[in-house]
């Protein structure tokens, strides 16, 4: 029989409820709330499979009511494209570096993001 910990199971499903309801209200960020927060209790090889799993689902729940104006389409397959490219060099990264470091790149990383957002007028 498998022993859960339960905390883990419930730091988890609050997270996620934190970060969906960010998403929800703002239309993305869900994986800047979810996993700064996880990685301090998942190791970093679980935290990133678990953010994308959540963020794909999310993503296809809420495109359902998505309507795609013509005019954004071509910035959309370039967004795809370039994803696409650089997706395997991300990975390459994330298995060379170590991830300590790869926890500290993370945490600097959304830290100026939200300055960067904090900061923008409205």
């Amino acid at each position: 029989m498998i022993a859960v910990d339960w905390f883990l199971v419930a730091l988890l499903a609050a997270c996620a409820f934190l970060a969906g309801l960010f998403r929800r209200l703002s239309g993305f960020g869900g994986a800047m709330v979810m996993a700064p927060l996880l990685i301090g209790f998942f190791p970093l090889v679980y935290v990133i499979p678990i953010v994308m799993t959540i963020e794909l689902l999310a993503g296809i729940w809420l495109a359902k009511n998505w309507k795609v104006e013509k005019e954004d389409r071509p910035r959309i397959y370039r967004l795809l494209i370039a994803s696409t490219i650089t997706l395997p060099f991300g990975i390459y990264i994330g298995e060379q570096i170590d991830p300590q470091h790869l926890k500290i790149i993370a945490s600097i990383a959304v830290f100026w993001f939200s300055l960067f957002l904090l900061l923008q007028p409205h």
